[in-house]
């Protein structure tokens, strides 16, 4: 079995109880600085951020960067282990382009990220993350595709 990246076990009684309330999680890659967090792309964080993983509750504002990981892949573990734990709760990305943000939806959150951040059109990177929705879909082109790297990584974990 493998090791829980967010390690509910070690949470203050009190703060159990709002996980326990959660209605919602927002992943949200950030940078930060003296005078606060930016909120970054996604890729954008890879290099010189953070993935942060705040908790929502349904009577205040959210517990904001509750969890965080220099790791794309790690946050995106993390959600998934609270996907599994909170099956009834809703879960977002939040973007700079878009800070309300994008709800990821399904059982896998990887694919569910990716299909809505190729929804939103929104971005210069956002053909490359439709590019990764034709693949996560099998409909990829059968010699590949010339990812970033940020990208190429996400590809091969889809194989």
């Amino acid at each position: 079995m493998t090791a829980s990246l967010i390690d509910l076990d070690k949470l203050c009684p009190d703060f159990r109880a709002d996980f326990d309330r959660a209605t919602y999680f927002v992943l949200e890659a950030v940078h930060r600085r003296s005078d606060g967090t930016e909120l970054l792309l996604l890729e954008e964080a890879e290099e010189d951020g953070l993935y942060a993983i705040s908790i929502g509750l349904p009577d205040r504002p959210p517990l904001s960067k509750t969890w965080m990981f220099e790791d794309f892949f790690d946050a995106v573990a993390a959600l998934q282990e609270l996907r599994d734990l909170r099956p009834e709760a809703r879960f977002y990305l939040s973007v700079w382009l878009d800070e309300h943000g994008l709800e990821i939806l399904g059982n896998d959150v990887l694919r569910g990220l990716i299909v809505a951040q190729a929804a939103t059109g929104k971005q210069a990177e956002s053909c490359e993350w439709a590019w990764l929705a034709e693949d996560a879909a099998g409909n990829g082109p059968a010699d590949g595709r010339d990812y970033d790297p940020f990208f190429a990584a996400i590809a091969a974990r889809l194989v």
